[in-house]
């Protein structure tokens, strides 16, 4: 188990950072395949493939023109169908970060820590109420004054980075959690739903 959130920690890690020097060198379709195995590490003896791993399938395909494209350099020259593919893929990576909070959560339960399911519940809804409303606000910004447009915008990226701050350090915890020694497919818990 600590190798498949350590997987998933650093899957997470690749995508929050962009460094574009003419190529993303921390590309983010390998984050998403990080995010993959950690997944399959953690699996639960389930039959048939969880929801997690479909979602993180899918975004490793769709993620790999942010590899070669980099919206900084175009400023307001981006391609016409960029906004509608980030939306797409900022509505995926929410989508992906839901299924697996639900998996964490079922983890989470059969380590018997009330402490740690606390902190896991709290932060599911304060990911999921910050990055609803930074998805929802987005598309309006267009229509709001510049200097208004501006200052949303300021308060929308810092709220976003925080949370990805504060969700990478719960994974971090997450991983904490189980010893060096443990198994990767969860045997060692007996995790058999």
């Amino acid at each position: 188990m600590r190798n498949g959130f350590k997987y998933i920690l650093t899957g997470y890690l690749l995508i929050f950072l962009d460094i574009h020097l003419i190529i993303d060198i921390l590309p983010d379709p390998i984050g998403y395949f990080m995010i993959l195995l950690g997944t399959r590490k953690i699996e639960l003896n389930e039959s048939g493939m969880h929801p997690t791993r479909i979602v993180a399938t899918l975004l490793l395909f769709l993620s790999i023109p942010t590899v070669l494209i980099n919206p900084q350099l175009y400023q307001n020259q981006a391609p016409e169908w960029w906004g509608m593919y980030t939306t797409a893929t900022g509505v995926l990576d929410l989508i992906l970060v839901y299924f697996l909070f639900q998996l964490i959560k079922r983890v989470v339960e059969l380590l018997h820590s009330p402490e740690l399911t606390l902190r896991t519940e709290n932060t599911y809804k304060g990911y999921m109420v910050v990055m609803l409303i930074i998805l929802f606000i987005q598309p309006f910004l267009t229509n709001l004054s510049e200097h208004t447009a501006n200052g949303f915008a300021i308060f929308l990226v810092l709220a976003g980075f925080i949370t990805q701050i504060i969700f990478l350090v719960f994974l971090r915890t997450l991983q904490k959690q189980f010893p060096y020694n443990s198994s990767d497919t969860g045997e060692i818990l007996n995790l058999k739903v």
